[in-house]
């Protein structure tokens, strides 16, 4: 099952996000109406959707359901456990009236149980990961046109024009990011983050929304820092309040022009480190190599914790073949012309899918010897957290102008964060292969 942007996007837990008592719910987050908050615990992430594919696990298998979706994870403090979480949780379900489709209590630190009732699906997950206890609640309301879940509110500070909406978003009461501030510089922002999703219609073009934008955040006493609108699909609009950041970026997603704002409450503000105008155009004759990439951090052992009492099972229901939506999603045959580890090679896995973007950043001197699209294809390993640990060209023939744009697309990349990617209902280490496009300016 994805995590965003949507869920279950992104599945890292801050040290500060562990401690109940030392923060508040991530901003704009609430409880799903559905599953009552249970224990001492606080919302660390959320996430809504208007439309996603999920896998549910049923068993033996998993379908795959679309509609809108919602997400929201918690970190408990003592004196919660996770067999008692998973009681109270279990409980919430059987009190629902939602039929028990799967339950996997076998694993000593992980305990997963999907239902349904109609149109109306859950996933919850308990965990016990690095000594502490958390859980997430996913829902799915499958069909179209379904209303979007409140898991968490979009921001205030601009009203959209009539044909676009709020599609998605997702909250982080602290996290690291990187905006835009001029044209060859970005900086990098500490603080608490809230991820936006706009969709517009067809009659709403990327000009209409920028300057509807622009409008809203000056009224609303912002100065805008920096504003790019050469492309639909590759524009952005940087603006500051005091602490607060904000930038909008448009990007090519499926057939569509997408939209993406960040809201952030800074508490740091500094340059980026990665230094974008020290990069130099590379003539294809002398080009120099390449600085190896930095090896991959090895992830920490999760801490096995003593064995648990496990609750009573419930009885799943026995689900035909009617309730299967559609066949799972297999790994994209793309990948599989690179060396691959041994997670590719699973059945059933869905890859991991890029839940927040950051804009690609080209020094000046690099753009001037640049023509029109230039295109490059990275190979991105990502944990089982939405981390992107490496990032490499993928195979296949790179262009002289792409090798001119390949160090900065990597420095980008190593921002993003991803939906990770899923195997039969968990979630796994994977690969995805992410297309990267840079639009030189046009020059009379």
């Amino acid at each position: 099952m994805p995590r965003l942007l949507p869920p279950a996007i992104v599945m890292f837990l801050l040290a500060a996000s562990r401690l109940p008592g030392a923060t508040p719910d991530a901003p704009g987050c609430r409880d799903l109406k559905i599953i009552p908050r249970v224990g001492q615990c606080v919302i660390v992430e959320c996430g809504s959707k208007r439309s996603e594919s999920v896998e549910i696990p049923t068993g033996e298998q998993t379908v795959k359901v679309e509609g809108a979706f919602a997400t929201v994870r918690y970190a408990c403090a003592a004196p919660a456990t996770l067999d008692t979480i998973t009681r109270d949780l279990f409980g919430s379900i059987a009190r629902s009236g939602h039929k028990v489709l799967s339950q996997d209590i076998a694993d000593a630190s992980s305990r997963i149980v999907s239902a349904r009732k109609g149109d109306h699906w859950i996933t919850i997950e308990a965990t016990f990961d690095d000594g502490h206890v958390g859980y997430t609640v996913a829902t799915v309301e499958s069909g179209p046109n379904k209303p979007v879940p409140d898991a968490c509110s979009e921001t205030g500070s601009l009203v959209l024009p009539k044909g676009c909406v709020w599609s998605e978003c997702a909250s982080r009461p602290k996290d690291n990011v990187q905006m835009r501030s001029d044209t060859q510089t970005q900086v990098a922002l500490t603080g608490a983050v809230r991820l936006s999703g706009i969709s517009c219609d067809a009659p709403v073009s990327t000009v209409q929304l920028f300057e509807a934008a622009d409008a809203a955040l000056k009224r609303s006493g912002f100065a805008v820092v920096y504003s790019e609108r050469a492309r639909a699909d590759y524009s952005w609009l940087t603006a500051r309040s005091g602490k607060r950041w904000l930038e909008l970026m448009s990007f090519q997603d499926s057939d569509a022009v997408a939209y993406q704002l960040t809201d952030v409450q800074a508490d740091s503000v500094a340059q980026a480190a990665e230094t974008v105008a020290a990069v130099q155009p590379l003539e294809p004759a002398a080009a120099s190599e390449p600085p190896p990439p930095a090896p991959a951090p090895t992830p920490e052992p999760i801490a096995t914790p003593p064995a648990l009492e496990s609750p009573a099972p419930l009885q799943p229901t026995q689900t035909s073949a009617a309730d299967a939506v559609s066949e799972p999603v297999t790994v994209s045959p793309a990948a599989a012309t690179h060396a691959m580890p041994l997670y590719q090679e699973l059945p059933n896995v869905t890859p991991p899918r890029p839940s927040r973007r950051i804009a690609l950043v080209v020094a000046d001197a690099v753009q001037q010897t640049l023509r029109g699209e230039v295109k490059l294809n990275l190979l991105v390993d990502v944990d089982d957290r939405g981390n992107v640990l490496r990032a490499v060209q993928a195979p296949g023939p790179l262009t002289p102008d792409a090798q001119k744009i390949l160090d900065p697309a990597i420095a980008m990349m190593m921002q993003w964060r991803f939906n990770p990617a899923r195997h039969n209902g968990h979630r796994v280490p994977g690969q995805a292969i992410v297309p990267v496009a840079f639009y030189a300016p046009v020059r009379n």
